[in-house]
């Protein structure tokens, strides 16, 4: 499998069975931070098909995604997991567990919270296994163990399954070298921690996704010490409770930002408008398809869709034709100096059919089987363009939402921090 390939082809299956095997295979898995985030987002895609990405836009996606919202993930929900998590595993400390038995009670203390969050919550959005319950297998401790590190709330340098191999032997491992007592300051999380060492003794009967004032300004100061630069420190520093842009770049601070945050907002801004056009017309082709195999096409007119991102780009075409290629590139090496070649050939390929062309392919076959050819390269016999068989297992669209870099997730992250340190100013 080539590099191009690997992280579309190697996370994405179709059909409910495949789903269901990547699920049950990823809820062990540990992988180093920058792994287990493309996981995340794959194992998302499974919940939300339009961001499924079949045609590889996803590399460049993901760089200004981390450049934008660095820790934060499409699967996670709320704020307060980057609280909550810590503190189920300084319990495993706490009991004295063994290494063989980590993993066990780790989920154990998981599933009693998803219990006690149902129990204490008047608002059940974002709780986390609210549905499956005691079957839950993607945890938050796997879905923030990234996060957490990314914001320096996690100190501890691997992954879960290496935090297992040390309990029981953290007092010696916290020892310095000419002291027998152990030193705070080097523990496998923040020392300025909410509650730290010991968890409120309340957690498992009953508690929210509410954030106290003090849990909301450590994570302040843990977002603005660790990201700095990013947009989401500018966001979280600007401490307005209205988040309803639709669009990182609709948001009113987009005006105001730094000039370098403004490059990065104005070329994801306009990558993600020249980029929608590939997944709608990806999807008409597919909903033919699907009518032409004797199945119903897709709910939704792609064709139409189509149409009316073509007039937006019409809209757009002069400040299309101004748009620094070259700089942008540089900005997505910025973050991900690694971008295949083939997906940046792809990319060129489709933005300058958008810049360039009147026509943007619509009824152009010549371009449809660039799609075609450019899943089929990505995903072999699981191609749905290509192949009747993997339509039929999974009849669903793919890769139809505009990018929008972690937005929604952040956006509603962001509100529960401003709204924690707004009880401070209340009280």
């Amino acid at each position: 499998m080539t590099d191009d390939t690997q992280s579309e082809a190697q996370f994405t299956h179709v059909g409910s069975t495949a789903r269901a095997y990547v699920t049950s295979t990823f809820s062990w898995l540990d992988l180093r931070d920058e792994e287990a985030q493309r996981v995340r987002e794959a194992l998302a895609g499974f919940d939300n098909q339009g961001m499924v990405d079949p045609l590889g836009f996803g590399v460049v996606r993901d760089a200004f995604s981390e450049m934008l919202f660095p820790g934060v993930s499409t699967v996670q929900t709320r704020a307060r997991y980057f609280v909550l998590v810590p503190w189920i595993f300084m319990q495993l400390d706490l009991e004295h567990i063994r290494p063989s038995d980590g993993l066990e009670r780790e989920k154990e203390l998981e599933r009693d919270l998803i219990e006690a969050l149902l129990r204490g919550s008047t608002d059940r959005e974002g709780i986390i296994g609210r549905e499956a319950r005691q079957s839950t297998q993607q945890l938050p401790s796997f879905i923030y163990w990234g996060g957490l590190g990314r914001w320096g709330i996690r100190r501890f340098d691997g992954t879960r399954r290496e935090y297992f191999q040390t309990l029981g032997r953290r007092p010696q491992l916290l020892k310095t070298e000419s002291e027998d007592e152990v030193d705070p300051t080097i523990g496998p999380w923040h020392g300025d921690l909410p509650e730290a060492p010991q968890p409120p003794s309340s957690l498992y009967e009953a508690t929210s996704l509410t954030l106290s004032a003090e849990e909301a300004e450590f994570l302040t100061d843990r977002i603005l010490n660790s990201v700095p630069e990013s947009y989401l420190a500018m966001l979280v520093r600007d401490g307005s409770v209205d988040q309803e842009a639709d669009s990182p770049w609709g948001h009113p601070l987009a005006a105001t930002v730094t000039p370098e945050m403004r490059r990065i907002l104005h070329h994801a801004r306009l990558f993600s408008l020249t980029s929608h056009g590939a997944g709608l017309l990806y999807n008409a082709e597919l909903s033919r398809l699907l009518e032409a195999d004797d199945g119903p096409p897709l709910p939704v007119d792609y064709d139409a869709a189509y149409g009316d991102w073509a007039e937006l780009i019409a809209e757009a075409r002069s400040e299309l034709g101004a748009w620094n290629r070259e700089e942008f590139w540089w900005v997505v090496a910025g973050e991900n100096p690694r971008v295949p070649g083939g997906a940046r050939s792809f990319v060129d390929w489709w933005l300058d059919l958008v810049v360039n062309s009147s026509s943007l392919g619509a009824g152009d076959s010549s371009v449809v089987k660039e799609l075609r050819d450019r899943e089929a390269k990505l995903k072999g016999a699981r191609a749905k363009l290509a192949h009747r068989r993997a339509r039929e297992l999974s009849q669903s669209a793919q890769g139809a939402d505009e990018m929008l870099f972690r937005w929604p997730t952040a956006r509603r992250i962001i509100r529960d921090i401003h709204e924690g340190a707004g009880r401070a100013e209340s009280s």
